[in-house]
């Protein structure tokens, strides 16, 4: 499903946070957003799900997702935000709220709906941790948890923010390694990453903000034909292998 953006200006108040944004993601693509901290990285994946003003238009297949009711646009658009809750529920139960926009009035689970929730919380590597309480459980394995309700879920559209916080170094390879697999299924996924080696790593395309702007929106390997890595984001590179690290 493509997804088409343009964000004329998003604002709090009276600050702008977001302006002159637009760039479209066709089917199957995995886009990272990176950036500075405070350059509207989150803003933007709020104003993608529709969870705040905004003065433009974002578009699945030509539709304008703020026209969806709520119930279809979240049969075509999940979100991990980077603030999430802690409730006293299971994960088994915490990923069951992904089928949500899916059950009937009564809400009661359908055979589909259990075997969309077995799926999620096996690809997610959840089995152990199925039984436990979301606010008794880490950081790390809290924010996999969520990831496993936006599975369950079943999207066309990802959006990501920060999706591998509080997580060790394995495990933020296995999540993006899923991500990576859903994309290549040919699911669309714009993802809010910290690490630039990561992004660089498992994106098709890159999108740079800088000071609430777009400065860059394309494959990393164009965006590595640039200076832009080192000027945004106060980085350097090593000539030799190309490997970059912040400065």
């Amino acid at each position: 499903m493509s997804f088409d953006v343009c964000i004329r200006a998003a604002r709090y108040g009276r600050r702008t946070v977001l302006e002159n944004i637009e760039f479209c993601v066709p089917d199957g693509s995995l886009v990272a957003v990176i950036g500075r901290n405070g350059c509207g990285k989150s803003t933007l994946i709020s104003c993608l799900a529709s969870l705040i003003p905004f003065e433009g238009q974002v578009a699945l297949n030509g539709t304008d997702v703020r026209q969806m009711d709520v119930r279809t646009r979240a049969q075509k658009l999940s979100v991990l935000l980077q603030e999430t809750g802690r409730p006293h529920v299971t994960v088994r139960e915490l990923v069951s709220f992904g089928r949500n926009p899916y059950r009937a009035v009564l809400g009661r689970e359908s055979d589909a709906d259990r075997a969309a929730v077995a799926r999620a919380v096996e690809v997610a590597d959840l089995g152990a941790l199925a039984d436990a309480y979301v606010d008794r459980i880490s950081g790390g394995e809290a924010r996999r948890a969520y990831f496993g309700a936006l599975l369950a879920q079943d999207t066309p559209v990802l959006l990501l923010d920060e999706a591998t916080a509080f997580m060790d170094r394995d495990r933020e390879r296995k999540l993006l390694s899923t991500v990576r697999t859903l994309a290549d299924g040919g699911r669309t996924v714009l993802s809010v990453m910290h690490d630039l080696s990561s992004a660089l790593a498992v994106a098709d395309r890159i999108l740079l903000l800088d000071g609430g702007k777009q400065v860059f929106f394309g494959t990393t390997e164009a965006l590595l034909d640039t200076d832009l890595v080192e000027r945004t984001l106060a980085v350097r590179r090593y000539a030799a292998d190309g490997t970059i690290f912040f400065a």
